[in-house]
């Protein structure tokens, strides 16, 4: 008689390693905190090696009539070079002794968007790397755009970023980015040289309670709920992370009035979370508008945590 029994082949999650980063400069006081966090995220995480980038605007119409006595005064290459050697002077700076990792410098013209796009594209990056600026920034305009844009994962380091991650959250909403997400918290926990926490988060909604005239069977309803959520968590940890499920905390948030990305951020706050990883978009074309713009609204709201957004 034929064995008609299914073999289920667990799935291996790799150690995570970088091929070729793409790292945003603004020669500005915040690449200090980038380049900082850079440092100690490199001494996690191999990378082979960096491109290192500085964007800078199309001249203005100021300009543009000055542009033949600017020439006179000096040329667009001496300022790009001064660019680029300043850049060097940063990076060699922040990252001593990384001779293990081969780095480039770029100066480019035009949309920062478009430009880090383009060359991400150009060099097949594996992961963007953006400061941001703490309160109102162009980088928070440009983090976003990546975000929304961009095929490659992005990491977001904010000013005030401390350098460890000790406690990973991952706000899920059971879409294949999710899976994504929860994939590479753990191909980071491989290579961390201390353990982290993994907390995956989901916030759910309740149905409306205007049918109830009792909090007896409202409270059963929440219990309902949460009980099968914490199913369905089973079931989506099983197929990832078997192995790492003693290592993984389940969190249920009820949201009431605001939206979910105050719920992802005042949690993440509360529990002095130190890395953050978020799917860009979900499965379907709702949890595309859904999951973009709770994303977004998280890089608004958040101005503490390096957020990874994997794609």
């Amino acid at each position: 008689m034929k064995d008609t029994t299914k073999t289920i082949t667990k799935k291996v999650v790799k150690a995570y390693s970088i091929n070729q980063a793409l790292v945003g400069l603004g020669l500005k006081e915040a690449d200090a905190s980038t380049l900082r966090y850079l440092n100690y995220f490199i001494s996690q995480i191999p990378i082979m090696s960096a491109d290192f980038m500085y964007v800078h605007p199309k001249h203005n119409l100021l300009t543009a009539l000055y542009e033949k006595e600017t020439q006179m005064l000096i040329s667009k290459y001496s300022i790009d070079k001064c660019r680029k050697d300043q850049m060097k002077e940063e990076v060699k700076a922040a990252l001593p002794n990384r001779k293990d990792i081969f780095i480039e410098y770029d100066i480019k013209e035009g949309d920062p968007l478009e430009e880090i796009t383009k060359a991400s594209q150009a060099i097949n990056s594996d992961l963007i790397v953006i400061g941001q600026k703490a309160g109102a920034s162009p980088h928070g305009i440009l983090a976003k755009n990546l975000a929304r844009s961009s095929t490659t994962n992005l990491l977001i380091v904010p000013q005030s970023a401390k350098t460890s991650i000790t406690n990973i959250l991952i706000p899920i909403d059971f879409s294949e980015t999710s899976d994504k997400a929860l994939e590479l918290a753990i191909a980071i926990h491989k290579r961390l040289t201390k353990p982290a926490k993994i907390t995956c988060l989901h916030v759910y909604d309740m149905p409306n309670n205007n049918f109830f005239r009792d909090e007896a069977p409202w409270a059963e309803i929440k219990k309902d709920i949460e009980r099968n959520l914490i199913d369905g968590f089973h079931v989506f940890l099983k197929n990832i992370a078997d192995d790492y499920r003693q290592n993984i905390e389940i969190v249920l948030v009820e949201r009431k009035i605001s939206g979910t990305a105050y719920y992802i951020t005042k949690y993440a706050n509360k529990n002095e979370v130190d890395f953050m990883i978020m799917g860009a978009r979900g499965h379907s074309k709702v949890h595309l508008l859904l999951m973009g713009s709770v994303t977004e609204a998280v890089i608004d709201l958040n101005d503490t945590i390096p957020t990874l957004i994997t794609h």
